[in-house]
């Protein structure tokens, strides 16, 4: 019957992914950053239930490595990898620190607010703007000390972000700063 080949259908295509999602899994102990940086890409689009095996690759040594396997846990919606995702804000490498700023934004993990409060400290300009956003996402008063600074901030759209946190956690918008 067309029920019988619709699953038998589904089956095989279920273990074509198991395999593909077993190779990605040895691929990630590879001391080639590339085929590390394809299993990452490999386990994601296998699905969430490989986030735990992507985010052991929040210590390695390479950033490239460390930004994709945060921006795979972001993609999966895996909010359960906060705490994890959480310590790369403080990570050597910039564009570690912004996916790791954006990923806590979209996890709405306020638990980590005080965390991506430091970041509009940070040298890299769009991790400023990003840290801005969240905080406004985040509607955390308590951090509206933090985004103050970034109205005068060098980076136009640093201080859009700002502006645009200040008016979300409660106050007016500086408009006339930004521009």
């Amino acid at each position: 019957t067309a029920i019988s080949v619709l699953f038998a259908v589904a089956l095989s295509a279920q273990e074509k992914n198991d395999d593909k999602a077993k190779a990605a899994i040895e691929h990630l102990k590879s001391p080639d950053k590339q085929v590390r940086l394809e299993a990452i890409r490999d386990l994601m689009f296998c699905g969430k239930q490989y986030a735990k095996e992507i985010a052991g690759l929040l210590i390695d040594g390479e950033s490239d490595v460390r930004r994709e396997a945060v921006d795979a846990l972001l993609i999966l919606a895996s909010k359960e990898y906060a705490d994890a995702v959480a310590p790369m804000l403080k990570d050597k490498d910039a564009s570690v620190r912004l996916s790791a700023d954006k990923a806590l934004w979209f996890f709405d993990a306020q638990q980590h607010a005080g965390a991506v409060a430091e970041s509009p400290k940070d040298q890299d300009e769009k991790v400023r703007e990003m840290a801005a956003q969240a905080l406004g996402a985040f509607g955390a008063r308590e951090y509206v000390g933090e985004v103050l600074p970034l109205l005068n901030d060098k980076g136009r759209n640093v201080r859009i972000a700002a502006a645009g946190a200040r008016s979300h956690i409660g106050g007016k918008t500086y408009a006339k700063e930004i521009a």
